[in-house]
């Protein structure tokens, strides 16, 4: 009676198995399919014109979790006429399935798992470049909307038009200082975001770079105008901004405190908020020793004096 019941399951079993394996080589079988999930905000899924369905249209079914299928929302069209791929929203929980099938219906392409896998991030952006006194440049930028991130910040020399090799220093911060470098020379940076494989997996890829910005030697920078001054950094962390003040405003002088960096040829330090500031300039004093200007700009008033 087992022998029987062997004859007529196995072979059930054995067909059953192919099915399985033919089934788990299309799922795992990408070919020329490519997703990418830009910023965790929008889907790009784009395939060719691969062996098995080239001038065919394809069409591309999703779901997050477990509704219906539904149809791509916006297809893109290759040179041939045909579709080449499909753009739709992301999603930052749940699983996404996506479904790719020929005219026929055979599938072509499937996968299922988080969007976030295939996370590529957007380049940094508003990057701002900063001497310090010590020489070093402090490069800081907004923050992304999510975490997982490291980012990669990449200099070079660029002096009298010879550009020497890249040079990384990485951190998980917005906000790194960049050392080893001569104030007297000129250097490019460059950014970008890469996520985590930890967190995202090893299908994750990092940003493009930003574009190349160019930072003049420390050195090479004259001291700017006191009317630099409305734009100039305003805190110990390098890119606030001042509101834009009004004229300075003569009569009373109190003790500053509170030391900011060093910026552009000028020393900051910061004044008590009730304090109102004079400057009393060497032409306006009979010949006497030029002091500090200060300007009042609300909650704070900064005095900057020339740095040597």
């Amino acid at each position: 009676m087992a022998w029987a019941l062997a004859v007529i399951l196995v072979p059930r079993l054995l067909a059953a198995a192919a099915v399985a394996a033919a089934a788990a080589a299309v799922v795992t079988s990408r070919g020329d399919v490519t997703v990418v999930c830009h910023d965790l905000e929008m889907v790009e899924v784009t395939w060719g014109l691969g062996p098995n369905h080239q001038g065919a249209n394809l069409s591309l079914e999703f779901r997050y979790g477990t509704g219906a299928l539904r149809p791509c929302p916006q297809y893109f069209l290759s040179g041939a006429g045909v579709t080449s791929g499909c753009i739709l929203p992301a999603a930052r929980v749940g699983l996404l399935e996506l479904a790719l099938r020929d005219g026929g219906g055979a599938m072509v392409f499937k996968a299922r798992q988080r969007a976030s896998t295939w996370l590529k991030p957007s380049p940094p952006r508003n990057l701002t470049l900063l001497w310090t006194p010590d020489g070093d440049v402090a490069v800081s930028w907004p923050a992304h909307s999510y975490l997982g991130l490291d980012y990669e910040v990449q200099h070079r020399e660029n002096s009298n038009g010879n550009e020497d090799a890249w040079q990384t220093t990485s951190g998980p911060c917005c906000d790194l200082m960049v050392g080893g470098l001569d104030p007297a020379r000129c250097y490019d940076f460059r950014v970008r975001a890469s996520p985590r494989a930890a967190h995202y997996g090893l299908e994750a890829q990092p940003s493009e770079w930003t574009a190349v910005t160019k930072l003049s030697g420390a050195a090479s920078t004259a001291a700017p105008s006191l009317d630099s001054l409305r734009s100039i950094t305003g805190t110990s962390r390098p890119g606030s901004r001042m509101p834009r003040p009004p004229p300075h405003q003569q009569g009373r002088r109190r003790k500053m405190t509170s030391f900011a960096p060093r910026l552009r040829g000028w020393s900051l330090r910061m004044a008590p908020s009730s304090a109102l500031c004079q400057g009393h300039p060497a032409s306006s004093q009979g010949g006497k020793e030029a002091g500090p200007w200060c300007r009042w700009v609300g909650p704070r008033s900064w005095w900057a004096t020339a740095a040597t």
